[in-house]
Parts: C-alpha cells; structure tokens; sequence
C-alpha cells in the first residue's frame, strides 16, 4: 500500500494490526509518518503525542514535531521542540564541548 502511495489503506492497515496484535505500539511511527506523507499534519502530531505518552518523549519525536510545526508555520511550537531536544541532550552536548576547550 505504501508504494502505491495508497496511505489511507495503509493507515487501516497498521490500526487494524494494532487492534489485533498485542504490544504493535511500534505501529504507531509507521502511522504517523503515512500521516505526514498523506498531508494529514494535525493527526500525525496527534499520533506522535499518543507515542510519547506510550514510551516518553525522544529526540526523533521532538525532531519530527518540530518538521511538523514548521510546515504549518507554528514557529512558537517548533522551537519549543528544539528546546527540549537541546534540554535532553544538555549534559553529552556539554560534555562534548568541555573535551574540546583549548
């Protein structure tokens, strides 16, 4: 389905396997990026918020949000993800940079 750019079918797809399938959680990216790709951006980001209740929140979820919000011109939104991913990521960046001072 998803060569045939049919992300619809795709979607019902993934749902109807999560329904039936114990622990498909993971079904949740491949939805939410159909979703992206069908232009159904609210929903991904609903999807995405649904994944992060599920596992917490990561980088690749902040990074694909921010993408989201940044094609629907929500700048305020997107950097707030930006921040978090800078936030998680604190202690190795600075760590990083603490090994290369001269």
């Amino acid at each position: 389905y998803e060569s045939q750019l049919l992300y619809k079918d795709a979607i019902k797809i993934y749902r109807e396997l999560m329904k039936n399938v114990a622990g498909s959680n993971e079904y949740l990216f491949e939805i939410a990026m159909l979703q992206i790709y069908n232009a159904e951006l609210d929903e991904a980001l609903k999807t995405y918020d649904k994944i992060t209740t599920i596992i917490g929140t990561t980088d690749e979820i902040c990074e694909q949000k921010q993408k989201i919000f940044l094609k629907i011109n929500k700048i305020d939104e997107a950097i707030e993800e930006g921040e978090k991913i800078i936030a998680r990521n604190k202690t190795r960046n600075f760590g990083y940079f603490e090994g290369i001072r001269i």
